[in-house]
């Protein structure tokens, strides 16, 4: 007696599944990825608080691996594929600890810039250096677990604003010494550039560290390698860019 033969289950039509709702997306452009790392550096704050020198030697390694790595990791990811996890491990804890630290320097600096804005324009002459820092931490909450295109956008744009107030002033300091009415009679002069005699060499080690410092967070938009459009080549542009760009300035 034969077998009746088994009946074809139903066809059915799948549809592709829908992409996840949650976790990094790729969404960034170039201008949106540099800005994350000129906002670190701050260029303006290492005018007013620092001097300048180049992280050239770094900056060219942190270029060629964001070239074949996109790890929103950053050093952590860098450090674990060339020199082992357990460098890698120590570096991600350091660039965490490294970042919060830059976070209560910049509430700092907001508080110290903002009682010398108010006071000096007699907004507030009793400006709280308290309230406006925390004000300032508040603003910066916000933007860091808000949508990433408004933080960085929000950094260029800030960013931008001061580097053309600064730039403004350089001009009219300049025009005023060339043209003879810069108080106490100054001139242009080349003695900046001269270490005077008697500078010990601590003090020229001093000198370089806060040199340094002026560059540091220039690897800020390697974070951004999983949220970034092309990162292997927006991302290294950034990186060199932001670099090139505040050294000039």
């Amino acid at each position: 007696m034969s077998q009746p033969l088994a009946a074809s289950p139903p066809t059915q039509t799948t549809n592709p599944p829908a992409p996840p709702s949650h976790g990094l997306r790729r969404e960034l452009r170039f201008w949106e990825a540099i800005a994350l790392s000129i906002a670190i550096m701050a260029p303006t704050a290492a005018m007013a608080l620092n001097g300048t020198a180049p992280a050239s030697l770094i900056g060219r390694a942190f270029i060629r691996l964001s070239r074949c790595f996109s790890h929103a990791g950053s050093v952590f990811a860098f450090t674990g594929v060339t020199l082992g996890p357990q460098a890698g491990f120590f570096s991600g804890w350091a660039l965490l600890g490294t970042y919060i630290a830059f976070t209560c320097a910049s509430t700092a600096e907001a508080g110290t810039f903002g009682v010398a804005f108010f006071q000096g324009t007699g907004i507030w002459h009793g400006a709280d250096y308290l309230i406006i820092a925390l004000v300032a931490g508040v603003i910066i909450a916000v933007l860091a677990f808000g949508d990433i295109r408004v933080a960085t956008r929000s950094q260029l744009g800030m960013e931008g604003i001061s580097v053309t107030l600064i730039f403004i002033l350089m001009v009219v300091i300049v025009v005023k010494l060339i043209g003879g009415s810069a108080p106490h009679h100054q001139t242009i002069t080349v003695d900046a550039f001269k270490i005077p005699s008697g500078t010990s060499f601590s003090a020229v080690a001093s000198a370089a560290v806060f040199g340094f410092l002026s560059f540091a967070g220039f690897e800020g938009a390697a974070a951004l390698g999983e949220e970034t459009d092309n990162p292997r080549r927006e991302i290294p542009r950034a990186i060199r860019n932001a670099v090139v760009a505040s050294g000039i300035f």
